[in-house]
């Protein structure tokens, strides 16, 4: 059986943060084509003191989320449901209705708590969400 080599990955447009919440340090790494935040490295005041004193490997906290969408482009757009009057502003109806109608390979945004999230137009009633892909 052949071993599958890892892919290399070179962000041509990366992001870092670096802030300090109570007692650690947070680092935050963002591809910027996908924009995906994909890394978060968390140290305690204990493991910073050790890095920056040039301590090697030292021990961390590392969450990698996301690592599918690096490099890849973020495209997204605008995904209209039509309503009957009845669930007219429901938002549990319009979730369920977004997951159940939304196209192939898309994510939809399920969050309908913004005033334009539902409209009507022509006497019809709609909820408005937006839908997303990474290719």
């Amino acid at each position: 059986m052949m071993k599958k080599k890892n892919k290399k990955i070179k962000l041509k447009e990366g992001k870092i943060t670096l802030f300090f919440k109570e007692d650690r340090m947070i680092i935050e790494l963002e591809d910027m084509k996908s924009y995906t935040r994909f890394a978060k490295i968390e140290l305690t005041l204990e493991q910073m003191g050790k890095l920056f004193s040039g301590l090697y490997n030292t021990p961390c906290k590392i969450s990698l989320n996301n690592i599918n969408r690096i490099d890849k482009k973020h495209e997204h757009r605008e995904f209209i449901i039509e309503l009957n009057k009845n669930n007219f502003y429901d938002k549990k109806t319009a979730k369920r209705l977004t997951m159940k109608l939304c196209p192939k390979g898309w994510i939809p945004d399920l969050y309908f708590d913004s005033q334009g999230s539902f409209f009507i137009e022509n006497k019809k009633y709609y909820a408005r969400s937006i839908i997303r892909r990474y290719v």
